[in-house]
Order: C-alpha cells, then sequence, then structure tokens
C-alpha cells in the first residue's frame, strides 16, 4: 500500500513540476534530483514539507518545494495507515534538460 502510494505521490508532482523559467536557470542550466519528505494529513493536506537531499541547485530545490506547496494531494484510502491522522512520504523530483 505505501509503495503504491509513494508512486500515485510521485507520479502526480513529476506531472505538474516545471523546470525553473528564470533567466539565471536559462544560463546555468542546473539539472538534478530533489528528494522531499512531506507530512500530508489523512484528508491530504498538506501539513509541512522539506528538503531530504538537496539537488546542488538553489533553483531546482526552491521549484520543487513550490511544485509541492501548489500541489493538492487526495485523502488516504481507508485502509491505509489505520489510526494515523497523517504520515511522512519521501519522493525525487528529477530536472533534467530535455535536448
Amino acid at each position: 500500500m505505501l509503495g503504491k502510494l509513494v508512486m500515485l505521490l510521485s507520479d502526480q508532482l513529476e506531472r505538474i513540476k516545471r523546470y525553473p523559467s528564470s533567466r539565471e536557470a536559462r544560463i546555468s542550466k542546473p539539472q538534478g534530483v530533489v528528494k522531499l519528505w512531506l507530512l500530508i494529513s489523512r484528508q491530504g493536506e498538506l501539513i509541512d514539507l522539506g528538503l531530504a537531499q538537496s539537488s546542488g541547485s538553489n533553483l531546482l530545490d526552491g521549484e520543487a518545494l513550490r511544485t509541492v506547496r501548489t500541489s493538492r494531494f487526495p485523502p488516504f484510502p481507508e485502509d491505509a495507515f489505520e489510526g494515523a491522522a497523517q504520515h511522512r512520504f519521501t519522493v525525487s523530483l528529477k530536472y533534467e534538460i530535455e535536448g
């Protein structure tokens, strides 16, 4: 169950993430993986969020955090994390330049 929920979260975030559009990003073209932790309530509310591992680029890290903050999450299925009001997930977002 946990693996499936993490996969659904990761897929959702991958679909809505955007590569940074700043002038600095267009010049430096950073690439990397941002690993984030998310604390989500049973109702699907984002309670807290942080970097588990930086990509090495403040531009990418900031964009990944923005992506999660602006996302909506579904409530947990009834049988997931019985008795828990919230759960902490870890997801990775990969930023690369398609060429």
